[in-house]
């Protein structure tokens, strides 16, 4: 069991799962406050008599993350038992509005909220050209955020990513795997490229609408398969 007396501020990593006892709590701070983390790599389980996880209070952009950089799939929180327990509150499962996360399985989830979507794009284009500003925006996904934005498996999260990712969004599509249903997304003929800009310009918040234009440039002037799409794509948005 790990114990505190006072405030914790920097971060209590746990390499592996984290399991309450019958008659003990397995990590116990009275609060965790600034940018403290409790960033666990494994699961999450508990005895229904004791939360797994104890705070008296959660603070400013303090957080928890349940298989922080989500590379497992096997990794999740036990929502039959295990429990994160501030002040009088306990909390069975992701609740992203607390900080508190399971991190989501689903690769383009940028906000981990077990969904694919509009609501993505822009948390995607923050994280690809502002890990700082993703970090302050969605505290405590700064170790899932390579997992979530690396929407074609390449091991990296850049800008050719963004082919992957609208494939993603487009079919709703949540996937651990490359290229999973993302290769079943688009469907038809392929999506119109008018329909696509649109689609990225209404959601991407207006001071990061340049980084945006920049991402679809790099894909634009490469020799991806697509990147002729991408081409009127970026003509369509202004580029």
């Amino acid at each position: 069991m790990v114990t505190g007396s006072g405030s914790a501020e920097g971060e209590i990593h746990v390499a592996g799962n984290v399991s309450s006892l019958t008659d003990s709590t397995s990590i116990w701070v009275s609060s965790l406050s600034g940018n403290a983390r409790i960033s666990i790599d494994g699961s999450l389980f508990g005895y229904y008599l004791e939360p797994t996880v104890k705070m008296d209070s959660l603070l400013d952009n303090a957080a928890l993350a349940v298989d922080w950089d989500g590379d497992d799939y096997y990794d999740y929180w036990s929502v039959d038992n295990a429990s994160v327990q501030v002040g009088s509150t306990f909390y069975h499962e992701n609740s992203p509005e607390h900080h508190i996360w399971e991190i989501q399985p689903c690769r383009g989830d940028l906000n981990n909220d077990g969904v694919v979507d509009n609501f993505d794009i822009d948390p995607f284009v923050l994280a690809l050209v502002d890990p700082d500003g993703y970090e302050d925006e969605f505290p405590g996904l700064e170790g899932s955020r390579v997992y979530h934005g690396d929407c074609n498996c390449s091991g990296l999260f850049n800008s050719f990513d963004i082919d992957s990712f609208v494939d993603l969004v487009e079919g709703n599509c949540c996937d651990s795997e490359c290229p999973g249903c993302a290769s079943f997304a688009r469907g038809g003929g392929g999506p119109n490229p008018a329909d696509i800009a649109a689609i990225l310009a209404e959601s991407v918040a207006a001071e990061r609408y340049d980084a945006l234009l920049t991402i679809v440039s790099d894909v634009a002037a490469s020799d991806e398969p697509n990147a002729e799409f991408w081409a009127q794509v970026l003509e369509t948005l202004g580029g």
